[in-house]
């Protein structure tokens, strides 16, 4: 990956995303990197969910920065496995939309099993020794667990990318030229004009929305939060924040993004 703080730093592989905050979040390690959306399937709703629900013990994590990284997938499973003989796919379900169209055409009448990641997938063809299941992953990946690369370039999207976040127990200081913040805010009641307030203080300070969308708050059926994407570093919200508390909303900062990208 070409981020300048995490080259040559030793990576350690984690088959769920709630395990790379926890390693973060208890110090295991020093940095955890997680998808956060992808320029075909939208945001990764579980990392969301993970970084908006408040620790019940150890470190906060926040986000601190991201890099953008093209994709490309390659169909795996155990050597000499034919289209065939395979009945189920495994992978991430964002891999898996990512591959919706060639695994359409490829392999028709496969089950399509959703992991919680790549790595995952890999082992669950792994584990099969029929070889009838195969997983979606990145290709060139060296894995001593069996597998081989069956197909290349199954992506659907030749230009598709996917934006990760870098994850610290650093909290964001804000203050850079350009920087934008992550917010999730859960509202105490869901009625009508109930998102006027959220909006009001941001639109007040003269800060813009870059980005707001619903997520299920899995209370019940039809009651959401939002996360919101501003232009403008944590610093700059002190202001904004107290007039959401006054209006009885629940803020969680996720965490600072710089301006740009950074680019793979």
């Amino acid at each position: 990956m070409a981020d300048p703080v995490l080259a040559g730093k030793r990576q350690v592989p984690v088959s769920t995303a709630a395990g790379v905050v926890e390693a973060v979040r208890a110090g295991v390690v020093g940095f955890g990197v997680l998808a956060w959306e992808n320029s075909v399937a939208g945001l990764v709703g579980a990392t969301l969910d993970l970084l908006a629900t408040p620790p019940e013990r150890g470190a906060s994590v926040w986000i601190e920065r991201s890099v953008e990284i093209p994709v490309a997938f390659s169909l795996w499973g155990r050597g000499g496995a034919s289209f065939e003989e395979i009945s189920v796919v495994a992978s991430h379900s964002h891999a898996l939309a990512q591959c919706e169209g060639w695994l359409r055409g490829a392999l028709p009448g496969a089950a399509l099993l959703a992991t919680h990641s790549t790595v995952a997938a890999r082992g669950t063809a792994a584990a099969d020794a029929t070889g009838r299941t195969a997983a979606i992953g990145a290709p060139g990946v060296v894995v001593a667990d069996g597998l081989e690369v069956l197909a290349d370039g199954v992506a659907d999207e030749a230009a598709a990318s996917t934006r990760f976040v870098v994850l610290s127990q650093g909290a964001p200081a804000g203050g850079e030229d350009g920087e934008r913040t992550l917010l999730a805010c859960f509202q105490p009641v869901n009625r009508p004009g109930s998102l006027l307030p959220i909006l009001e203080p941001f639109a007040l300070a003269g800060v813009d929305l870059l980005h707001i969308e619903s997520r299920p708050t899995r209370r019940k059926l039809g009651d959401y939060y939002f996360l919101l994407e501003v232009a403008a570093g944590p610093a700059r919200l002190g202001g904004v924040l107290a007039a959401l508390a006054e209006a009885r909303m629940r803020v969680r900062v996720l965490g600072a993004l710089p301006g740009r990208l950074v680019a793979a």
